[in-house]
């Protein structure tokens, strides 16, 4: 090797401490994998890369040596990037005899369109021009002379979580007096200095058998360090996976990322707050997530509910705070440049809940009614089935509610049910219509009394059920005799039993006196006909008539 070959691998060297980029070529990616996404407006990145090798020559032979690329690449925008690089090659042949070469082999110019604007799926188109010179002996199949371009997918699944890693998928074509396909995919895991990469890559020759003996295929581990003022450092091994391709080949490089036009510093300010619990004011142990970056996510003390976050952009920031036994709370907060704003969380506890159904149908004729379903105190208002009448309230909070249904032409019926916990509570309505009229058959009293009888117990009480459940609904109580004795002893009957009617529900039920009112009718409005005794039986009965509604 003359001295003029050794001065250039020296100069090579030299640069490489200095320099380097993400992905072959100059491009942001993986090893040869190449990302949808670029460095970013106003970026430049420069870097060169070292690619040793083993080779079979023949059954027994070898090279040895590295791959350099010189590479540089430009953003001006965050769709639009460009990239160019210098190939050569600098080999150590074994068999059949022992040679030194180092050679210039041509030139690699590319551009990169990115479509980022979704979370996560990023897309993008790369494409390339290889110009190699007429004696090129490439040792890197990647490399291939004439135009290509490859179609580009990212899944940054840090958009969503700043741990999750990043999938990038390629395929694409080589042109030139011999057509090549390529196809691989690579993970990355990143953390703020390194980053994990696991890369598949092939190319293979137009018409040639899908994975094939001619494929060149191989698998390649590798690990990525960032250093302070944009440097960066990256290694890994790629294993070939078929006989086509090398046993093994070593890669390292560095890379040099910065701004082509320094802008001034970002300021930045820090973040303290407080995650206590709504009611008891005592620290909840929460996760606080600051939306739209790539920051992670910090948990509060438990001990005290304090968090802090350092280094966040001054302007306007959105706080999230989350525990599973509480509500969800976000908000904003105003960060000065070297300052500590401060905020404080008053998260309220998620309630369990449960569920209330029902019927509610026409008191008198029992048909189902659609009608609102109120929660009282809330705004939560649904409506009954028209045909059924049934109704369902979901996610109640578990305790005692009153609900009440509301139906136009009707006095509202309410009715007080205690929510359990992932059950369903059922609760039944009937509804009284303004001007409905009951015929209660069957009170009876002692023989010309006013006294009410045991056996009719049953009766009213359902009676006081309804009149409880329809709060608002003012009956008047009528009681009637058949015309057996003389008419004003029959009023006065009448009136006594409907006023010991009224009397029982007041003092045994609690319903409220001036909801009701006792009028006497005697044998007036028979029913019946008084000549015969099933008649009489049934006009001596009593009615409760809703004669209006409380407002």
């Amino acid at each position: 090797m003359n001295r003029k070959t050794l001065l250039i691998i020296a100069i090579l060297i030299a640069y490489e401490l200095i320099l380097g980029a993400s992905g072959f070529g100059g491009t942001k990616g993986l090893f040869r994998i190449v990302d949808a996404q670029n460095e970013g407006a106003n970026m430049v990145s420069v870097s060169s890369r070292f690619i040793f090798r083993r080779e079979r020559i023949g059954p027994q032979g070898r090279y040895h040596g590295p791959f350099l690329l010189p590479e540089f690449g430009y953003s001006p925008t965050n769709f639009l990037e460009f990239n160019a690089s210098l190939a050569g090659t600098f080999t150590y042949q074994v068999l059949p005899y022992r040679d030194y070469r180092y050679d210039w082999q041509g030139e690699v110019f590319g551009a990169k369109v990115s479509f980022t604007q979704l979370p996560v799926a990023k897309f993008g188109i790369a494409g390339f021009f290889n110009a190699a010179r007429a004696n090129k002996n490439y040792l890197d199949s990647l490399i291939l002379p004439g135009p290509g371009y490859r179609a580009l997918i990212t899944f940054d699944f840090s958009d969503a979580l700043l741990t999750l890693p990043t999938l990038t998928i390629n395929a694409g074509e080589t042109f030139g007096s011999n057509r090549f396909y390529f196809l691989g995919a690579g993970v990355e895991i990143a953390s703020k200095v390194f980053s994990g990469i696991l890369e598949f890559s092939a190319e293979q020759k137009w018409g040639d058998q899908f994975f094939g003996s001619n494929t060149k295929a191989r698998i390649t581990p590798g690990i990525k360090v960032r250093f302070p003022f944009g440097l960066g450092l990256e290694g890994g091994i790629e294993f070939g996976l078929n006989r086509a391709t090398p046993d093994y080949t070593a890669i390292l490089g560095l890379n040099y990322l910065s701004p082509l036009i320094p802008g001034r510093p970002t300021p930045y300010g820090s973040i303290t707050g407080k995650v206590v619990d709504m009611t008891t004011g005592l620290p909840v142990s929460a996760q606080v997530r600051l939306l739209k970056s790539r920051y992670g996510t910090v948990r509060t003390d438990p001990n005290t509910g304090i968090f802090t976050i350092r280094n966040v952009p001054v302007g306007v920031a959105i706080l999230e705070v989350k525990n599973e036994n509480y509500y969800s709370q976000a908000l904003p907060i105003t960060v000065e440049q070297d300052r500590v704003s401060t905020v404080q969380f008053n998260l309220k506890k998620v309630q369990p809940t449960g569920a209330i159904a029902g019927i509610v149908t026409d008191a008198i004729n029992e048909k189902p009614l659609q009608t609102s379903i109120v929660i009282e105190g809330t705004q939560r208002e649904i409506q009954t089935d028209p045909v059924t009448g049934f109704y369902r309230l979901q996610n109640v909070p578990v305790g005692v509610h009153t609900i009440y249904t509301k139906k136009d032409g009707y006095a509202s019926a309410y009715g007080i049910v205690e929510v359990k916990e992932d059950a369903t509570t059922i609760k039944d309505f009937q509804m009284v219509a303004t001007g409905a009229r009951f015929v209660l058959q069957g009170i009876k009293f002692d023989f010309n009394q006013a006294t009410i009888r045991p056996e009719s117990y049953p009766i009213l009480d359902n009676i006081a059920k309804l009149l409880k459940e329809n709060p608002g609904t003012i009956v008047e109580i009528q009681g009637y005799t058949d015309s057996s004795g003389s008419f004003n002893y029959n009023q006065k009957l009448s009136l006594k039993r409907a006023q010991a009617v009224l009397n029982y529900l007041v003092e045994k039920h609690g319903i409220e006196s001036s909801r009701l009112f006792a009028q006497g009718y005697g044998e007036l409005n028979p029913i019946a006909p008084n000549n015969i005794k099933a008649g009489r039986i049934m006009n001596r009965r009593v009615e409760f008539v809703v004669i209006g509604e409380r407002k």
